[in-house]
This record gives C-alpha cells, structure tokens and sequence, in this order.
C-alpha cells in the first residue's frame, strides 16, 4: 500500500523539486514484434564482453598493473559497467559523517532513477555501500540507508548520464542545493562543498549542460525519441546485441495495482556552474573540472591530482600538476570510433572541438582514466597510446574531407571516397596496429590481450551460449561500434557548408513522393519468359528489386559479402521508389492501398535483414531491423511516452522554457489564414516555483508566428500587471503546469481534465480582475488548443515513407 500511495503522489509531485514522474498505467502489455532471429556479426557478439556481466570495479583491487597503484591516497573510487549505457563512478571520500560513512561524490547518474536504485543496490551488495534494510523503488528511504552524498557531478546533458539523478538524490542524506541561475554562468574560482554547499547536496555541470537540456526536451527531443528508439533497438529486444558503447538503454518498468507503468528519468538543473575550468573539493576529495567540448559542447572531465588526495594534510599551494586519476567523459567514446555524428539525429559535433579535447586529456599525467562508457583503462603507457589513436582518428576524418570538400567533391561522393582512402591507404592498419599494444584492465589475465576473433557464435548472445572469454579486443576502440567514418563524413561537409551541394538541380527539387510516381512511369524492364515482352511502372520495379534479392542471397552463399551487400542495398534502393510513391506517411495504419505498396514493402524489409546480418555497427544494424518490422506492418508502440521529453525533465527546467517551446507548435495554418493578432499571458507566482522568484511571460500571436517576450523594451523582466494586460493572460502555479506537462503527455483529453482540476483548485486564475473568471479562462484555453499543437507523442514512419 505505502508503494502505491508513494507513486500516486509521485504522479502529481512536484518535478523540479523531487523525484521522477511516471507514465500513466497501461492494460496493453508491451507489443513484442518478432521477425524471427537475425544473425550477428560476430565482432560485435564478441563486442559484448565488453560490458558483460555488469561489474563494479573497484580500482585498488583491479588495476592494471596492480602494483603501480598508488597506495597512500586518501579516496576510493569505483566504477559501475555494463548496469545502463552509461557508467555512474562512486567516489569515497576521506570526510566521514556522523554516523561515521565515508562522504561521497558521484559522477553522472545513469538514465534512469529505477535503473541507478538498483545500481545503488548493487553498490551495497558488493559492500561498497553500508547493508541496509532492503526497500523497493518508490518506497521512504529507511533512515539506516541515507546515503552521505556531498556532490554531484554531471559529464554532460545526455539522458544516460543525468536522468537518473534523482536515484542518488532521493537517497541522499540531505536535499539538494538550490538550482543556480540558468541564465549566467558560475565563477571558475574554488568551490568548496563544506563551506558552500553546507546542508545540501551540490549538483555541478558546465554552464550549457542546461541548453543541452532544453534543446532535446522541448526542441528537438520528439523526433529524436522516435529515432532513438530505432537506433537503439528498443523494440527488437530479441535480436538485440548491445549498443556498442554498452549494453543498452536501460528501461525500467515496474507495476501498480496489476498494471505495468513506466518509470521516467528527470531531471535536476545544477546548483553550481562554470565556464572553463572548475577546482572543487567536496568529501575531502580534491578534484580539476575542465571543459572539453566534443560529444557535446557541455562536457567536461574530472582530475583528481594524487599530491592533492594523499593521506594526510593537502598541500597549501596551487599546485595540480602531477600524475593522478582521470575521468575522461565522453570525450573518449567507449570501445568504439567516436560518435561525430549520431543516426539519432544531433546537433553539429565539430570534429576539431573535439580532437582538441583530446589533446587536453594528454596534458594530463593519468595513472588510471575512467571512461563514461565501458570499463577503465590504467597504466599512462596505455592511456596516452589510446588518446593519441582516437584523436589521429577524428583529425584523419575531419581533415580529408575538408580537403576533397574543397576540390569540389560533394557529400555523397565524399563518404565513401573518404573511407576508403582511410581503410586502405595505411592510415586503418596504423591506427589498428598501434591500438594492439593497448592492454585494457579486462585482458590483465589474457596472454594474447584480446579475443581470438571468430570464436563466437554468429548469433544475439542472449539466443545461444554467450562468448566464455572474458576479454576483449583493443582494436574495438576504433571499430565503428557506434560512430563511423561515413556518418561523419556527411555531418562534417554538412555542418561546413550546408546541405547544398551546388547543383542548382537541388534548389526547388520534385518533391519525394512526386518523384517516385514519375520514375516509376519511366520504367520498363523484360517479362522472362514472355517472348520478350515487357512489364512496367511499379511491377518492373518490384521485379528488378526482387532480382537483386535474389542476386544478393546467391552472393551471401558464394561468401562474397561486399558484393552481397551492395546489391542488398541496391534491391532496398528499387523497393523505397515504390513505397514512396504509395505509402501515405499520414496513415501509417492504413492497409497498403496498392499490391505493389504492399510487394515493396516485403522486398524493402528483406533487404533490410540481409543489410543487418553482417553489420559491425549496432545502431545500424538495430535501425535495419526496427525498419524492417516497420514495414512488414508488425506492431510497434504507438507512441512514446518519457525519454528525452518526459515531463519530469521538462518540469525541471525553468517555466519560462515550456512556454518558449509552445512557438514551435503554433498552428501557423490556422493563425496566419485567420490573421491572428493576439496576446497570451503566463505568470508563475512564487508559491512552489524554483526558486526565482515570480515569473512572467508573454506569447504574441502574430499571424504565422508566435513571439515569445520574457522582458520589457527596457530589458525589465515583465510585472504581474504587464501580464494581465494581455489578451488572455492567466496566474498558474509551477505545481499547476508540472501536472499539465504530465497530462499532456498522456493525451489532448487528460490535458484538458488537468486544466479543469487546476482552474477549480484556484492554481490556475484568470489575471484581469474586472473579468468573469470562467468566461476568461474559457476564452484562454479555447485559443490555446485551438491555435497550438499538443504535445506530439506519435511514433512517426522512419522508412515506410
């Protein structure tokens, strides 16, 4: 009982200000859509031993080589593998509360709060964590398993690493500190959590962790959920294999009252910012923030000096130089070639941002580095080899396709011109040679170093005995497990010039559906067997894709798997002209509204599966797969609730946030024919808000746009009357808008009952006080569903389109 009404008040809690919300509870269990089981690849199968089983390392026990650890300093540190995509990394300091624990210091939070409890449980059970009474997620913490928790450190914004903060928050002995201001940064002075962060638990990132935020939580998130869910085989759990820089997202879902509800990560903005470069000392322990933009341009990594965290009193001066520890972030990318463009969909990752990154961490004289992805890798021989091959990698990249960018070579030419230059001109066997003297801390008991390649089955691990051998191979931190040379090609002529390649032919091109319908008008290919005659249009296309196929298996048979690709490849080509003449992307539900749409679909599907089988690349591999389900009408959700825009991270960030993000959803269809010209007011009084003071902002609805005004012309910030002056202009309370974030989620419909609710509690009033209260809000929320979307929660076709 105490569970349930633990998760009712979590339901309608406050998220800014506590721990995650959940999706609403549903009768349908999970579709589990199969396409029977597609072989993998055996290097990535063996890739998995990189993550499995998940492990807690403990550096003093497990460093490599055991004995260059240094043996006076004054902390312990731990790193969690294999549990979520990401790591989380404990910290013990040499502070001890009252009860006598060692104070302690995380670094990122994995992406979930169910996900990281169980972690926590983990850390207990290993005895790294003081035994307490067992108690499940959502349940009080017992006061025996408060943890002494003084900081928390995020690497950067993405999910895996902060949204299961309030899985270490809500354990926490003390509350966490006040959000600092988003809007400027903090000084790069010390930071001392015993004198400034006193009562509460300090949370630290770089000052655009909350943009980084922001962009994908009410931007850009929807789409990427969507994409990621492909990306990362959410929905293909029998044939997934790993993720390439971890096992997987890690979802949790967990039941109430019969039903299984999903758990959503949250967010919570730092409480401590900083620009370049940040020296904190927090548990005892002494550590250097810097910022290393690459993955992100929030990123940063963590040093921790051993003259500085050696038993005894530290060093008065301001000295950080010497050997010590390494949290590298990010910025070296797992057991795998860097991510420079993500298939998810990202902003643009400047690859010289991010080789210079590198090159910050080779200043450091690290003993040991903790990667955020994957298990450490220790003795400075082995770190510096590895961040000299990673950063040559990513420079390689980013330099030849600038210079045959500047030859004239477009973005579809460059990609593979590129690759190859990189895999056969001595650059790849260099990089992979030097990659084989690397010895990661899995192989310390390995006399060969890696894996004899070949021995695992070619299938999903978790479908047959998975590999023995609990080593891995050095060269995977350059295999395209996650990023690739292609990818990064594309984004790099993208993110230099732009999408436009120069022939003018692309300025107004036919559009896509309109194209296909035209190039199948033009096709004819020989009916065999038909005395010579000839078929047509959307058959002859289907035909020539299904030649392929066959092409394509007969080349897999012969073990000839470059040219089995290609024509894999070539036969999805033929099949996508007839989908996209046929497909209708608005009712992906509708039944095929021709054979030929329904022909295609099957052929483009088939390809897919014959693209995946020998893919290295684990998000390529998931996306071919997921797409193939896709077209082959199997289910799939219909939605997607949480991830990057759950309402317990949009509800974390200030509200003048979620109302900037409503311009993006104004219905400019509707407004600009109507020649709108209207007012919306939003003012958030200080009862139960974040801490900022009240709040007011305005939505000038002109025509096809939606301006958003947070100040005056004077650069004031807006007052109460300025608000109400609007034409519909309302007061709601931040616990008011947290449960409409909530509703909204779930649907148009609870949206509105949320609004009803909040208007007869009186957290929703109207401002004008000479108006009829019902009338006014009425007015309010008619125009506001009327000219703006709701929140987009669809799952939208990838590749049926």
């Amino acid at each position: 009982m105490r569970l349930r009404l633990r998760l009712a008040a979590l339901l309608i809690g406050v998220f800014a200000a506590g721990p995650p919300a959940f999706a609403a509870p549903s009768d349908k269990p999970r579709p589990a859509p199969d396409v029977g089981i597609v072989p993998a690849n055996t290097l990535l199968a063996q890739h998995s031993n990189w993550f499995s089983p998940a492990k807690i390392y403990d550096l003093a026990k497990e460093h490599y080589p055991l004995p260059r650890y240094p043996a006076d300093l004054r902390y312990e540190v731990y790193s969690a593998v294999g549990f979520d995509l990401a790591n989380t990394i404990l910290i013990k300091g040499p502070n001890r509360d009252a009860n006598g624990n060692r104070e302690l210091i995380v670094i990122d939070t994995l992406g979930n709060p169910e996900v990281t409890h169980r972690t926590v449980r983990a850390f207990r059970e290993q005895g790294v964590l003081p035994r307490c009474p067992a108690y499940e997620f959502g349940q009080p913490v017992p006061a025996a398993c408060r943890l002494p928790l003084r900081a928390v450190i995020y690497t950067h914004n993405h999910i895996d690493h902060t949204f299961g903060v309030w899985g270490w928050l809500g354990a926490a002995d003390r509350p966490p500190c006040p959000v600092a201001d988003p809007n400027v940064a903090g000084a790069d002075t010390l930071f001392d959590t015993a004198t400034d962060a006193r009562d509460c638990v300090a949370v630290i990132g770089q000052a655009k962790i909350n943009d980084g935020v922001g962009t994908t939580a009410l931007v850009t998130g929807t789409i990427i959920d969507a994409r990621s869910s492909y990306m990362y085989g959410s929905f293909i759990p029998r044939n997934h294999v790993n993720s390439g820089i971890g096992p997987a997202e890690k979802g949790a879902v967990i039941e109430v009252d019969g039903k299984k509800v999903l758990v959503n990560g949250s967010y919570r903005m730092p409480s401590r910012t900083f620009s370049d470069e940040l020296k904190v000392i927090a548990a005892g322990v002494q550590m250097q923030l810097v910022y290393v933009p690459s993955e992100t341009n929030d990123e940063l990594a963590v040093f921790l000096p051993d003259r500085r965290n050696r038993k005894g009193d530290p060093p008065a001066d301001d000295d950080w130089s010497g050997p010590g520890l390494l949290q590298s972030a990010e910025v070296i990318q797992g057991p795998s070639f860097p991510n420079l463009y993500s298939l998810r969909g990202t902003a643009y990752r400047d690859p010289t941002n991010w080789f210079r990154s590198v090159d910050r961490l080779r200043q450091f004289d690290a003993w040991c580095m903790l990667p955020s992805h994957g298990p450490p890798l220790c003795e400075a021989a082995n770190i510096q080899r590895l961040l000299k091959n990673f950063r040559d990698a990513i420079q390689f990249t980013h330099d030849q396709t600038i210079r045959w960018m500047n030859k004239g070579y477009t973005m579809n030419e460059l990609a593979p011109l590129v690759e190859d230059i990189y895999l056969t001109a001595g650059q790849h066997d260099y990089l992979m040679g030097n990659l084989d003297e690397v010895r990661p801390i899995k192989n310390a008991k390995v006399r060969a170093n890696r894996c004899p390649e070949g021995a695992t089955p070619v299938v999903p691990p978790h479908q047959a005995v998975p590999p023995k051998q609990d080593c891995v191979n050095p060269r995977d931190y350059l295999r395209p497990f996650y990023g690739s040379v292609v990818q990064a090609v594309r984004e790099i002529y993208v993110g230099s010039v732009g999408w436009y390649q120069a022939d003018p032919v692309a300025l107004r091109p036919t559009p896509p559906k309109r194209l296909a319908q035209k190039t199948l008008a033009l096709m004819c290919v020989p009916d065999k067997g038909a005395n010579g005659a000839m078929i047509c249009g959307d058959a002859a296309v289907n035909r020539a894709s299904a030649d392929a196929l066959a092409e394509a298996d007969a080349l897999k048979a012969a073990g000839k798997e470059a040219e089995s690709v290609a024509q894999y490849e070539w036969a999805a080509e033929l099949a996508t002209i007839v989908v996209r003449a046929y497909a209708d992307p608005s009712a992906p539900d509708a039944a095929p509204s021709s054979p030929a749409l329904k022909t295609a679909q099957a052929l483009k599907a088939r390809a897919f599966l014959g693209l995946a089988e020998p893919e290295l690349n684990p998000n390529w591999r998931n996306f071919y797969i997921t797409a193939a389900h896709e077209l082959q009408g199997l289910p799939l959700p219909s939605d997607i609730k949480g991830g990057l825009v759950a309402p317990g991270v949009i509800g974390a960030l200030p509200a003048g946030s979620w109302v900037n993000s409503l311009t993006m959803r104004l219905r400019a269809e509707i407004t600009a024919k109507q020649a709108i010209d209207k007012t919306f007011g939003f003012w958030f009084p200080v009862e139960g808000n974040q801490g900022f003071g009240a709040q007011g902002y305005v939505l000038h609805v002109r025509y096809g746009i939606a301006e958003f005004i947070e100040e005056t012309p004077r650069g004031a910030a807006l007052s109460e009357s300025e608000v109400a002056a609007t034409d519909y202009g309302i007061s709601m309370t931040k616990p008011a808008l947290d449960a409409l974030l909530l509703a909204e989620a779930r649907g148009q419909a609870q949206f509105k009952e949320a609004w009803d609710a909040a208007t007869r509690s009186g957290q929703i009033r109207c401002l004008k006080s000479d108006a009829d209260d019902t009338a006014c809000l009425d007015a309010f929320v008619a125009h506001f569903t009327g000219w703006f979307d709701p929140k987009p929660t669809a799952l939208p076709p990838l590749a049926d389109r």
